[in-house]
């Protein structure tokens, strides 16, 4: 039997169409080309940029990252170049590689969004998506995270609108912490949102007992790994629910083919992995290729077969 692994996500302009529904999620990959000597970009569906401001970020307090079990916390806080200084470097890099590249864009309050947007638009083009990470603290409002609240997810995502226009998709990059992820969900939907990404990482704080101290430099940080997939996919199979024809790219906890094929079956059109890359940078494609074996075992021809078709037994 053919297997057919080729991705369709929903957009308002269309189908974007991938090779295959696996993404490098933001962060993975780094800020360019970091990875593309042991990784072929043109075996991945597409690679997300990590996260860059229109102002240069230097990070957060070391230690940034640190093992647990089933995963890993990270505090590593979108340290980069500012986006015009990568323009000129890490971008033209990318432009010169085989692939297909997703550009993320994050700030501290409405208008470095839409500046980091302004800067991105001349170059939109190049890219098949732009993901605007909203799971970060918003300085000027008590540094609760912009995807904890309707009003700040919708706002931004109309203003990261009004500035790229129509040339490519957007997709918005939403937190688990929520208390009703569907609510967020449709304010990212109602200010021009074609495509959600659930989601970031979830917070959580984990200690050296015999310190009595953080293993984390900042204390507490985002929590990623396998333990995090039945909350990524009941995040999924909720917004899946409630908005039948949006793009989900669902990500958080997915480490080989069959915990893919799992997350489709809550919703996603398409998978996001992370932590997964740091054990293995060719992880994503490994994920595709078992991705394929489990379709082929199952008698699924076409993988976007998969998406929602979970089975609730009721």
């Amino acid at each position: 039997m053919q297997i057919d692994l080729s991705t369709q996500i929903p957009t308002r302009s269309g189908m974007l169409k991938l090779p295959n529904p696996v993404i490098g999620a933001s962060g993975s990959f780094g800020h360019s080309n970091e990875l593309f000597e042991i990784v072929d970009p043109e075996e991945v569906g597409a690679i997300t940029i990590k996260s860059l401001a229109h102002f240069e970020s230097h990070g957060n307090k070391s230690p940034r990252v640190a093992a647990v079990s089933t995963g890993m916390m990270n505090s590593v806080g979108l340290p980069g170049p500012d986006i015009s200084n990568w323009l000129e470097d890490g971008y033209l890099k990318i432009k010169k590689a085989n692939g297909r590249f997703i550009m993320a864009i994050w700030g501290q309050n409405y208008d470095d969004y839409s500046k980091a947007a302004s800067l991105i638009a001349p170059v939109a083009d190049s890219f098949i998506a732009l993901e605007i990470n909203l799971s970060c603290p918003n300085t000027e409002r008590g540094n609760h995270l912009f995807a904890q609240s309707e009003n700040d997810t919708r706002e931004i995502t109309k203003r990261v609108r009004n500035e790229i226009g129509n040339t490519i998709p957007i997709s918005v990059k939403l937190s688990s912490g929520v208390t009703s992820i569907t609510d967020i969900a449709g304010a990212a939907i109602d200010g021009g949102a074609d495509i959600l990404t659930l989601f970031n990482t979830s917070m959580g704080l984990a200690l050296d007992p015999y310190t009595r101290k953080p293993i984390l430099g900042k204390g507490p940080g985002g929590y990623s790994g396998q333990g995090i997939l039945p909350i990524a996919q009941k995040g999924v199979f909720e917004v899946r629910k409630a908005f039948p024809d949006v793009g989900i790219i669902g990500t958080g906890g997915i480490s080989n083919g069959v915990d893919a094929a799992s997350m489709m079956m809550c919703g996603a059109n398409a998978v996001g992995v992370a932590t997964a890359v740091f054990i293995d940078p060719n992880a994503p494609v490994k994920i595709a290729h078992e991705l394929k074996e489990f379709c082929f075992d199952t008698g699924v021809a076409n993988v976007n077969e998969l998406v929602g078709s979970i089975d609730l037994g009721v």
